[in-house]
């Protein structure tokens, strides 16, 4: 019995020495004073917290990737991705647009829409876009938003920044513009108040979203309170943003929308001159409200860009930073 409690009380005095060392180890290290003391579970709090990054559904997934990446930009250069909040957070958002269930890139698009309340307008030219494919193993496309052409005629350059005002949008359609020689130019526009003529014009390619069918009306327009009695009333039941069609019959007889008239030739000329998209921009874009709020975008890609499902699109801007993300 003695033996046992002598046993015990070695075990005991180990213990008691092994604690005593530890006490000794701590305190020559520091103690209390070290700052891990009082820094709670965390050696440094995990982002997003204290740190002004976003997190959402598609940071859990693809935080990792992102911070090691950086988007292709033109000329060569890198955006870096950084995850912090744009200054123009929540002032720009995504709509998904038919990004969900269109696979055709000439036809799939999404929006871009400036917040009502915007005090003033933003520049998006430089902005980019980037889908989520990241998530699944993969490698996420980058897409630039390229400037634009203003003026929208033939022989038109990309210039200007896209700007977005309050209540604006952009359309970014992933493929290019329609194919055809009606077609004004292939870059990117400012939506104005002719763009409907261009709608019935190339009505056959689907574009999707459709153009706005606004356009002056064909009794407005400059001169057609002067013309003779017939022509008035072939103008005032002229359809606006249609161009009349001009042809003749096998018999000679010359045709006005497939049917025979006894038009002036005046009137015909006048006919010519106002009704077709290059004309009306000819006589109206020096009127104050000859632009729109609304930008057409086209990144030219081959393939479609946004997942049906399990999809992350983000918006950055120039710098990197998060404008918008939507996620679904």
């Amino acid at each position: 019995m003695n033996g046992e409690q002598g046993s015990a009380t070695a075990d005991l005095l180990w213990v008691l020495a092994i604690i005593a060392a530890l006490w000794i180890l701590w305190f020559a290290t520091g103690g209390s004073a070290r700052p891990e003391a009082t820094a709670g579970p965390f050696i440094k709090p995990p982002p997003p917290v204290g740190s002004g990054e976003i997190y959402s559904a598609s940071s859990r997934g693809t935080r990792a990737a992102q911070i090691s990446s950086a988007a292709p930009a033109p000329g060569g250069e890198a955006a870096p991705i950084n995850l912090s909040r744009s200054p123009w957070f929540g002032q720009v958002k995504i709509r998904a647009g038919n990004a969900r269930y269109e696979t055709r890139p000439n036809r799939e698009y999404l929006e871009l829409s400036a917040n009502y309340q915007l005090e003033e307008p933003i520049t998006v030219t430089g902005w980019f876009l980037s889908n989520g494919r990241n998530q699944l193993g993969g490698s996420s496309d980058f897409v630039y938003l390229a400037p634009a052409a203003k003026l929208f005629v033939d022989g038109a350059v990309a210039g200007p920044p896209i700007i977005l005002e309050s209540g604006g949008r952009v359309v970014v359609t992933t493929g290019g513009p329609p194919n055809t020689n009606l077609w004004p130019a292939r870059v990117n526009f400012q939506i104005n108040k002719c763009v409907g003529y261009l709608a019935e014009d190339v009505s056959q390619f689907r574009m999707t979203p459709s153009l706005p069918r606004a356009c002056p009306l064909p009794r407005s327009e400059p001169g057609a309170d002067r013309l003779d009695n017939d022509c008035y009333n072939y103008v005032n039941r002229l359809s606006a943003c249609h161009t009349p069609e001009f042809r003749r019959d096998s018999e000679g007889y010359e045709l006005l929308d497939g049917r025979r008239t006894n038009l002036s030739s005046q009137c015909r000329g006048y006919i010519q001159d106002h009704f077709n998209y290059r004309r009306c921009v000819a006589w109206h874009a020096a009127d104050s409200d000859f632009y729109g709020k609304d930008w057409r975008i086209y990144l030219n890609h081959t393939g479609e860009l946004w997942a049906a499902n399990r999809e992350v699109i983000t918006l950055y801007d120039r710098n990197g930073k998060i404008v918008d993300q939507l996620a679904y």
